[in-house]
């Protein structure tokens, strides 16, 4: 990528983010039934999120060509999250992990409110981000810090898809070392779930000490 951020205006048609939505919002229905006492926050709170929803893994592929022209890369699909942010809900400082080289953040439904994500470069640069339905960003999501403040509105749809260059030292994360896109996390190896187990155990000793950035 030559620059720290892109922005496509536009990248996924109308009809598609309202299928992909009404297929999540099935997919949220139906997790809350077969596991009514779960929580599908992910560490963020009055939230549902998961990793690797079919709808959105399919979006990573469908837009691949797109991601490529945009950062002059040739890229491997790692894998797909998509997370329903309500009332309150609140995206803490953080980076991402080594799997996401290339991150793809796209408003899939929003209210008409702007909601900013806030993306810091190394040097201390920050964007500030909006995006209305369709729109994307493309950034570093494992070397930029990025986060957002709690939502003011009733309800936003994201949708995340990480890539990694092909060409380069994290190619082995291909699918994130799954068999295949659409898998869900337990087929990863044994060294993406260490990781997972890290970032975790940070995250719970910083909430423990009433720090919000991580």
């Amino acid at each position: 990528m030559d620059t720290d951020i892109i922005i496509v205006r536009n990248a996924v048609p109308a009809e598609i983010c309202k299928f992909t939505a009404i297929e999540y919002d099935i997919f949220e229905q139906g997790y809350k039934a077969l596991y009514p006492n779960s929580n599908a926050s992910d560490m963020c709170e009055n939230s549902f999120a998961r990793y690797a929803p079919l709808p959105f893994e399919t979006l990573s592929v469908y837009l691949l060509p797109l991601i490529e022209k945009e950062t002059n890369l040739k890229l491997l699909p790692t894998y797909s999250y998509a997370r329903i942010y309500y009332t309150g809900s609140e995206l803490s400082k953080h980076k991402d992990r080594q799997s996401s080289e290339i991150t793809v953040s796209i408003c899939i439904e929003k209210d008409e409110i702007d909601w900013p994500l806030y993306v810091e470069t190394d040097s201390g640069k920050r964007y500030d981000i909006n995006l209305n339905q369709g729109d994307l960003v493309i950034y570093s999501g494992r070397t930029h810090y990025h986060w957002r403040d709690p939502f003011p509105g009733k309800r936003q749809v994201q949708a995340f898809l990480q890539y990694v260059d092909a060409n380069g030292d994290s190619s082995w994360l291909k699918w994130d070392t799954r068999p295949a896109l659409g898998l869900p996390f337990e087929f990863t190896n044994q060294e993406i779930q260490n990781e997972i187990k890290r970032i975790a155990s940070a995250r719970d000793v910083l909430k423990d000490t009433g720090l919000k950035n991580y």
